[in-house]
């Protein structure tokens, strides 16, 4: 049964692409290949003896690749989450692209981001892990490109694919470190193995590397908010479940076995990243770039408290974090499609202050955004809120134990990031909720079911009663974090989960209270800093300057060169030997051409085959077969080294 989980998505690609275009029946048809697929990856989670032992796959004296697969409660819980987002993300996009021409295309493209997804999820050797990583980027790529007619798709593509692939080259470098180093390529027994020295450690901070790529930290943190070009549904799956999901969840596997400058040194990039992100987000009027920082935000979180040590924590916001920001986008698609339903003579728009009246067209949609916005926000009883205020509890728990500047820094980011979170989602409440009531609003039952379905089940989701039954307020007890190891929740003791849930919505009403006088006095934000670190950190430094530029005027060397060889050089040389008879400067480099070929090239290579006759003459002469020739022989060169040997120590 387990592998239908890798053979459900590929079956569903090659279906798309050999069924016809005007054949009925296949939007039936991969739907219930999608949801067949969430029902596999359920039964493999309640019964894990369906994932197989490894086997070995390719052996030699100094090496063995072993086929591997995951089997504890991370892998299988992940497996669930991808495939359940999957199926709600297709779902939605039968409606949402129903009028595409490439549709076929983009489901061929959808499935193929799961399986290798699925990959990165169940396997547990790093080669087979790297080429579901590139697979991963490649799906990105032509899903951020999907509509190649507009300019800034192709751009955004390409950005994205770029930066990834510098982030990859370092993941590679430490994956082909590692295995020089140690030998092995399972991550299961790589923390049997002697992780100390630098070359092992060096290892894992390249693959790090990677991480910081596929997850967008700084400084590649800038092709996450370009990526919004793509579908809306594949800007959903890519935040919630796949491809900025794959870097946290592979920093999961190796950051336990990172030293502490390493595992510090990725905190501290997670915590600015968290803290500039939520900032920048406040300063966005498209919509879907507003989200993207948003989700910037919480990665930064989710590395940052992994790196401090609490994995199972950041693995719990990695799956709060998926479904609230999934049914974000999913309503965001929806504002989006009905402001050009309503306006069909315009393309659509993101802006923020114009689809307020989509949402008082789409009353129902009100309460799920509300619970969404409020799990975003991280308030208590919902989701959101469980999984930050655990990782607030966490910081302080490192502070009481070791109070220091650092860890005093990690807490001033964490309550910042809540604050500038918290101002955030009362700008989108504002500016959302604010448009006058439509008088021809669209009716419930006459809404698309492939819409309202996935948008339910992410809002009921994101309440924390459906995480924790039985006490919805607090973390400890969350069935997701039911047999995980290690538990450092359990580390905690018990005031600092209260302190923490009261310092995080302190923080969250303080930001969103400072958002109501900014608009009580008729400002949008504030004026002056945040505008200006908005500019700074959307523009990508490491992109724009160490990449874009650098190439740049690479190429104008590489053309000044050009022209001057040719201008200077070549013709100079050809006025030289110019044959004032024929006054053809063409004819003239022609025949500076032959003579270079006669009289240098093939003079050398003459003289160099000359030189081997030479040598092969002397050693052939060498070789009398005769045993007094080669005492002598021997007596002479003897002497002559005994005498250059005592003339060097002289």
């Amino acid at each position: 049964m387990f592998y239908f989980l890798f053979l459900l998505p590929l079956s569903i690609a090659v279906i798309q692409i050999i069924w016809p275009a005007n054949w009925k029946g296949l939007t039936l048809f991969t739907s219930i290949f999608s949801w067949l697929l969430l029902g596999i990856s359920v039964v493999i989670a309640i019964n894990p003896q369906f994932i197989p032992s490894s086997f070995v796959w390719w052996e030699t004296p100094h090496f063995t690749w072993t086929f591997a697969w995951r089997n504890d409660k991370v892998s299988q819980i992940m497996g669930v989450l991808v495939c359940g987002i999957y199926g709600l993300v297709q779902q939605y996009s039968f409606s949402y692209l129903a009028k595409e021409n490439k549709k076929k295309l983009y489901y061929v493209f959808l499935a193929l981001f799961v399986f290798s997804m699925l990959g990165i999820v169940y396997t547990s050797n790093l080669i087979t892990l790297f080429f579901c990583w590139e697979l991963v980027g490649v799906c990105s790529w032509f899903l951020i490109g999907f509509w190649n007619e507009k300019k800034s798709s192709g751009i955004a593509a390409r950005k994205a694919l770029l930066l990834n692939r510098i982030g990859d080259a370092g993941l590679l470098s430490g994956i082909l470190l590692w295995i020089s180093s140690t030998g092995q390529t399972d991550l299961q027994v790589i923390n049997l193995v002697t992780i100390q020295g630098v070359i092992p450690q060096l290892a894992l901070a390249l693959m790090l590397i990677g991480v910081m790529g596929k997850s967008a930290q700084f400084p590649f943190h800038s092709w996450l908010p370009d990526a919004m070009a793509g579908p809306t549904p594949a800007s959903a799956l890519m935040h919630a479940a796949t491809m900025v999901a794959a870097g946290v969840y592979f920093c999961l596997s190796i950051l336990p076995m990172a030293s502490y400058p390493i595992s510090f040194g990725l905190a501290g990039i997670g915590a600015v990243t968290a803290v500039f992100s939520a900032w920048t987000s406040g300063s966005q009027s498209d919509i879907k770039r507003t989200l993207a920082y948003s989700t910037l935000s919480h990665l930064g979180l989710m590395i940052m408290i992994a790196a401090l040590g609490a994995t199972d924590l950041a693995f719990f916001h990695l799956g709060t974090h998926a479904i609230f920001k999934c049914g974000l986008f999913l309503i965001a698609g929806v504002l989006i499609h009905q402001y050009h339903v309503d306006n069909p003579e315009v393309p659509g728009t993101q802006e923020i202050h114009k689809l307020n009246h989509s949402l008082s067209r789409l009353p129902f949609l009100k309460i799920p955004l509300l619970i969404l916005l409020f799990a975003l926000a991280g308030l208590p009883l919902f989701s959101g809120g469980l999984s930050k205020e655990s990782i607030l509890a966490f910081v302080l728990f490192g502070f009481s134990n070791q109070p220091s500047l650092t860890s005093g820094l990690f807490i001033l980011c964490t309550l910042t990031t809540f604050a500038f979170t918290g101002s955030n989602v009362f700008r989108l409440i504002r500016l959302l909720f604010s448009g006058p009531e439509s008088t021809n609003p669209v009716k419930i039952f006459g809404f698309p079911i492939s819409y309202s379905f996935p948008i339910l089940i992410t809002s009921l989701g994101a309440l924390s009663i459906f995480i924790n039954p039985l006490t919805p307020w607090k973390t400890e007890g969350a069935w997701i974090l039911h047999n995980l190891y290690p538990l450092q929740l359990s580390l905690i003791p018990e005031p600092l989960p209260w302190i923490a849930l009261i310092l995080a919505t302190g923080a969250t009403a303080i930001g969103g209270m400072i958002k109501y006088f900014q608009y009580k006095r008729n400002k949008e934000s504030a004026l002056g800093v945040q505008d200006s670190i908005s500019i700074f950190w959307s523009f990508n430094f490491f992109w724009e300057r160490l990449i874009t530029l650098t190439l740049r005027k690479f190429v104008a060397l590489v053309f000044l060169f050009d022209l001057a060889l040719h201008k200077y050089l070549i013709v100079g040389v050809a006025r030289i030997f110019k044959n004032p008879k024929q006054g053809d400067s063409e004819k003239s480099l022609a025949m500076t051409t032959v003579w270079v070929e006669k009289n240098i090239l093939l003079g050398s290579v003459n003289s160099l085959s000359l030189g081997i006759i030479f040598i092969g003459d002397i050693l052939r002469s060498l070789q009398t077969g005769k045993i007094q020739s080669y005492l002598w022989k021997s007596i002479v060169i003897g002497t002559l080294l005994l005498m250059l040997l005592s003339w060097a120590l002289i």
